[in-house]
């Protein structure tokens, strides 16, 4: 039974290649879950316990509905214990909904109470931390912006009633106030004499 054990379904909506006209591979989506149920006439499929990967982007949720009848064009919406992986950045979240083209997922909306932001650590980056009440997703321009509510963290430093943004290309994180507001910063000062 699907429910029971982990299952791969290979299709237009889950696992797919979608191949040009001149026949050359483009881009992939791969989707594995516990259970999946297809609406024929709407074009709908629901899957549960989920996993999505574009191969920059990976999702996994405990309920996924995909719109659309193949991956040209549509709609995920993620709900449930949402984490999203990227090669240099964690979200954490309560939902989400991401727009797929081509076989790629292109854009999203990540929301949450709030939803959590993490980098990954690399050589030569800082690490930063963050949460937002709504996080977006922009694949063409590499960016993750954030808003409101958002406040982010590195080392001693959090700032607070900031919107910020971080580039998944080259670390780049930038804050800005939130309408006619400031950001208010705070620095951890250690009490330790030299």
């Amino acid at each position: 039974m699907l429910s029971t054990r982990r299952s791969r379904y290979l299709g237009a909506v889950a696992a797919a290649t979608v191949v040009t006209a001149a026949g050359q591979e483009t881009s992939s989506v791969s989707v594995e879950a516990d259970s999946v149920s297809f609406d024929v006439p709407s074009g709908n499929s629901v899957f549960n316990d989920l996993s999505v990967s574009d191969g920059t982007v990976s999702i996994r949720a405990r309920e996924g509905v995909a719109t659309g009848r193949e991956l040209e064009a549509g709609t995920w919406q993620f709900n449930g214990e949402v984490e999203i992986t990227f090669a240099t950045a964690l979200l954490l979240a309560d939902s989400a909904t991401f727009r797929f083209a081509a076989g790629r997922l292109t854009e999203g909306e990540v929301l949450g109470r709030p939803a959590a932001f993490e980098t990954s650590p690399a050589e030569g980056r800082m690490t930063f931390s963050g949460t937002a009440g709504l996080i977006s997703y922009d694949r063409s321009r590499g960016l993750l912006t954030a808003r409101d509510g958002a406040t982010f963290a590195y080392d001693d430093t959090r700032v607070r009633n900031c919107n910020w943004t971080y580039s998944l290309n080259d670390g780049a994180f930038s804050g800005f106030a939130n309408d006619d507001d400031k950001c208010v910063v705070s620095i951890a000062v250690s009490d330790k004499a030299d």
